[in-house]
């Protein structure tokens, strides 16, 4: 014999409206399977009315079997719940203007570097209710063009031919994946994060995994900190030479940066 359970109209809308004075999951819990029987008991009100139902009362009838059923949709309707929670505390913010990106080598004569003069991009991140972030997504453009050093017009010439910037204009960095734990007994407010993102230099595109330092800073201010080392040839560029070969720098570059965002 199956078993028959009886839920009023009057009590699941009481129910309902009692548990929108709770916050947090508890809310979300409570009423994934009150909204759905709402919605089941509207619909049978409607085909009583429409003279479609026999029921002439404004009630539901709902086996065990079905039970079993809205429990399940009840689940399905706490992950959309806390899905809509967590994509709504995503924030996606610019890099300030104070991030900076450096490119540093050596020559047989002299260490050598230059600097990204406009970079633009930004990061997608949420915080957890301990305050540790997760970074949801990350990209970064350098104007190859812009990018000069410290050694003078004739280095600077040949790092941009390297770069190969007037075929290709901007250097891209964009993230992967990326996982965040807390730095401890440094500082509550530091963190490490492990990356994997896909970095474009001079057309050619390479997988590289970091491990990016992050560090909240004043209110409202985290900054991004790491380096990278990599070779040149890996991404189909050589290493520039000058005055007959008298002047050649080295296959392996390291590029530090500081991304700055405010965030709310």
């Amino acid at each position: 014999m199956c078993f028959i359970q009886r839920i009023s109209l009057g009590g699941i809308i009481q129910h309902t409206s009692r548990i929108f004075d709770l916050k947090g999951p508890l809310f979300y819990m409570i009423s994934a399977n009150q909204v759905i029987l709402c919605v089941l008991c509207v619909i049978s009100e409607i085909l009583t009315f429409a003279g479609i139902s026999k029921f002439s009362d404004p009630t539901i009838i709902v086996s065990r079997s079905y039970m079993s059923l809205i429990r399940q949709l009840g689940v399905v309707a706490v992950l959309l719940l806390f899905g809509a929670g967590s994509s709504l505390a995503q924030e996606r913010i610019v890099f300030g203007a104070e991030s900076t990106l450096v490119i540093e080598g050596t020559s047989n004569k002299s260490d050598w570097s230059v600097s990204a003069d406009s970079l633009s991009g930004w990061v997608e991140l949420s915080i957890d209710s301990d305050g540790v972030p997760s970074i949801h997504g990350v990209e970064l453009r350098v104007v190859v063009k812009k990018m000069s050093g410290g050694r003078g017009p004739i280095m600077d010439r040949l790092m941009l031919r390297a770069l190969k910037a007037n075929e290709y204009k901007e250097i891209v960095y964009e993230l992967l994946r990326a996982e965040t734990t807390r730095v401890e007994g440094v500082s509550p407010d530091s963190f490490s994060v492990v990356t994997k993102g896909n970095l474009t230099i001079a057309g050619e595109t390479r997988q590289i995994e970091m491990i990016v330092g992050v560090r909240a800073s004043g209110v409202g201010t985290m900054v991004f900190r790491g380096s990278h080392a990599l070779k040149m040839s890996d991404f189909g560029m050589k290493p520039p030479t000058a005055l007959f070969g008298a002047l050649h720098t080295k296959d392996d570059v390291v590029v530090h940066f500081e991304m700055v965002v405010e965030h709310d």
